[in-house]
């Protein structure tokens, strides 16, 4: 088996990166799919190169497949050797891969190109491959280099994914050191500049490497899935910012409502279609049960105070869960709009926690969740706007539900008599 000579050093590089063993991450998996469609092969791999084994983080068309092999059958044990793009054009003729049982036997190897992932000091620790199972009489200089761009592309997400983590695990030594020192400020301040950094850093990115993708795009349809890329990024880094707006606003008391009859179940029918990218990214099924509740809101801060309920449950969920929406009339003539998650749930001393600004009760080395801890203050805030509040309890068995509690006030009855309803909030405020 063959080894680099800074193998140690090598290997040293990928454990920094803390990937190895992880689940599935968009990012990596939407790059392979890319590679599989543009050079027009089975298979596409983003492979690592540990010590006895190549370990795969993404792969597209080897679903189901296994998620490792051993390192002395590994083609890119050998793509590893070099900074050059290593090309096999047909396994069968060549002494390294002939025996290989990746050739002899499934997956049927003949062509393989490896564009190695060389980190920032120069090491290689993996390649971003393309692989077929019919040989190739050659390889165009344009594939060869779409495939080095998109490897240098992963090694950008990896530092990424490291600086987040490194971000994450300083925030929270700075957390418990605030707590010791009882100085919520100073812990609310340093934990919002490192989530806020990578809140914005982690969308902008995307932007970036799908505008370098395009840049070389070879056909409408990979441009269209980078422009979705660059949809989707923006959007993200919009929803950051105006929640950021938002709350900056509600502290300042400077916000005020525009007050209109709304059709709370249509309402949570649009925060559902609103949040389902981040539904569909952790496999989560949203169900929504309400009656056509008609009350006297801001349609759009309504709206955004459910849509941060169901985000915060949706990405503290477990993946591929279920998170319920309910809107129900409690006897007081209130309406609870309740939003209930199968995640982990809350200990009782950290449900107060949980309501103060930037706080991420997830928030060290290994958080699974992303945001700035904005979302239930922010939603607790637009409630309290409406003359409601929010509630925050840990259910029987597990998970969590959070609930927009909307006075009797302004519940509009069957009669509609929208002017009552009118000079009663008022009256009331």
């Amino acid at each position: 088996m063959p080894t680099p000579i800074n193998e140690q050093r090598r290997l040293q590089a990928l454990r920094e990166y803390n990937i190895l063993d992880t689940e599935g991450e968009e990012q990596f998996e939407r790059l392979t799919r890319v590679v599989q469609s543009q050079l027009d092969v089975k298979i596409a791999l983003i492979s690592l190169v540990d010590a006895e084994r190549q370990w795969f983080k993404a792969c597209a068309g080897l679903e189901g497949g296994p998620r490792e092999t051993p390192r002395s059958e590994a083609f890119c044990a050998h793509a590893i050797l070099s900074d050059d793009t290593m090309i096999v054009l047909d396994a069968r003729e060549d002494p390294r891969f002939a025996e290989n049982p990746l050739v002899t036997g499934e997956p049927n190897i003949r062509f393989y190109m490896g564009a190695p992932l060389i980190t920032p000091e120069g090491l290689r620790i993996g390649t971003l491959c393309a692989i077929d199972d019919q040989p190739w009489f050659s390889v165009p200089d344009k594939m060869r280099l779409l495939l080095e761009d998109l490897a240098k592309i992963v090694v950008d997400e990896l530092e990424l994914r490291r600086v987040r983590m490194a971000k994450a695990e300083t925030a929270a030594r700075e957390l418990e050191r605030s707590e010791r020192r009882g100085d919520a400020a100073e812990r609310a301040k340093t934990q919002f500049l490192a989530m806020m950094g990578h809140e914005l850093r982690t969308p902008l990115n995307g932007v970036i490497s799908a505008a370098h993708v395009i840049q070389q795009a070879r056909s409408a349809e990979q441009m269209q899935d980078m422009a979705d890329v660059v949809i989707e990024s923006a959007g993200r880094m919009e929803r950051t910012i105006n929640a950021l707006l938002t709350y900056a606003a509600l502290d300042r008391n400077e916000l005020t409502l525009r007050e209109e009859s709304v059709n709370v179940a249509e309402k949570l029918a649009s925060v559902v279609k609103l949040t389902h990218a981040a539904a569909v990214e952790r496999e989560v099924t949203v169900n929504v049960s309400a009656d056509p509740h008609i009350v006297l809101a801001d349609r759009v801060q309504l709206g955004e105070a459910v849509a941060q309920l169901l985000l915060n449950a949706i990405v503290h969920g477990p993946r591929g869960g279920r998170v319920d929406i309910r809107c129900t009339p409690a006897a007081s003539g209130d309406i609870d709009i309740a939003v209930l998650d199968q995640g982990p749930g809350l200990p009782h001393d950290a449900l107060e926690r949980a309501l103060e600004a930037f706080e991420q009760l997830d928030g060290g080395l290994n958080r699974s969740a992303e945001g700035m801890g904005l979302g239930l203050p922010l939603a607790q805030k637009l409630a309290e706007l409406h003359g409601g509040g929010l509630t925050l309890h840990a259910r029987p068995g597990g998970g969590a539900c959070a609930a927009i509690t909307l006075p009797a006030w302004r519940v509009m009855r069957p009669s509609g008599d929208a002017e009552k309803v009118s000079r009663r909030a008022k009256a009331a405020g």
